[in-house]
């Protein structure tokens, strides 16, 4: 009888293990789906920055990269120029410490309004990506072909501030926020090391 008991009890373990493994898996499945926003039916690839400062991914089909200038350090545009994201780089003096980035924040506000004084509907929000904590600035402008969202994320990265600005025509901006988000939150900085295929 003590035998039966105990190979029950044990098997209630093992069923109570298998179900929260595939739990696991599930909710897993449904963090990457959900909390690093991205629309399941899009693939992505990873685009590398040449010199190794940072990579992250976007859309495989009808997005492709363009030759940047200046503090440009990567431009990846839908090919019909709906969505843009630009990736932009400067060096800091010292590292912005955590407490600094809501600060930070407050003067891209401030320095995007006297740049755009037609802008208007700023936002400001805390987000993390794969380099770390930054902000993320949310706000609306007339852009050359009619009303255009902008997403400002701005981090930095030892002395690196990186900044991503994702522009996307109003129209189209509940197609396209979630694919900007994703690649926004997979940026990751420095880039990791280069896998060669077989």
């Amino acid at each position: 009888m003590t035998g039966t008991v105990s190979s029950r009890r044990r098997a209630a373990i093992a069923c109570a293990i298998a179900c929260a493994i595939l739990l696991g898996e599930r909710a897993a499945i449904a963090q990457k789906k959900f909390l690093i926003f991205g629309d399941s039916k899009v693939s992505y690839t990873t685009f590398r920055d040449m010199a190794g400062r940072f990579e992250l991914e976007y859309p495989t089909k009808d997005w492709g990269s363009f030759p940047p200038g200046g503090s440009t350090i990567a431009i990846l545009s839908r090919n019909d120029k709906t969505a843009t994201v630009v990736i932009d780089h400067s060096r800091l003096t010292e590292p912005l410490a955590p407490q600094e980035i809501t600060t930070n924040a407050k003067i891209e506000i401030d320095n995007l309004k006297e740049q755009q004084p037609n802008a208007k509907g700023f936002t400001s929000e805390l987000l993390d990506c794969k380099a770390g904590s930054g902000s993320l600035i949310r706000y609306s402008r007339a852009g050359a072909r009619g009303p255009e969202r902008v997403m400002r994320y701005s981090v930095g990265v030892d002395k690196d501030l990186y900044r991503l600005d994702a522009v996307v025509a109003e129209a189209s901006l509940a197609r396209f926020e979630p694919i900007l988000m994703h690649m926004i939150q997979s940026f990751k900085a420095p880039a990791g090391p280069v896998t060669s295929k077989n």
